[in-house]
């Protein structure tokens, strides 16, 4: 039904298409490095973009496909389907992501042209 946790999850996920075009995503688990079976679980879109699922927290790194860019990260908390902390970076090939916290956490990464 619509429970609480499916409203959340509804307007979490409306959130990231806000920021990406889901159908331009493909599953690419093979660029993340650092990763605890089940920790995250990540879909990237011709190296300008891509989204990482957290199930219960967690931290990975990510091998970028395209090195030495600025990048806008935007955290959504799937739970309450709130918007997290928002940040950008420069990243050389490798990017360090520790999610918010233990719960249901996704993270939408654009990079800055």
């Amino acid at each position: 039904g619509l429970s609480d946790p499916a409203k959340a999850a509804i307007r979490a996920c409306r959130k990231m298409e806000s920021l990406v075009n889901l159908w331009d995503l493909e599953p690419n688990n093979g660029l993340l490095l650092e990763r605890s079976e089940d920790e995250a679980y990540l879909a990237a879109a011709d190296g300008d973009a891509w989204v990482a699922y957290f199930p219960q927290g967690g931290e990975v790194v990510v091998k970028l496909q395209v090195p030495n860019q600025a990048w806008s990260i935007r955290w959504i908390d799937i739970d309450t389907g709130e918007w997290g902390p928002k940040s950008e970076v420069e990243a050389d090939d490798l990017l360090t992501l520790a999610a918010p916290g233990q719960a249901n956490w996704c993270v939408v990464a654009k990079r800055k042209f």
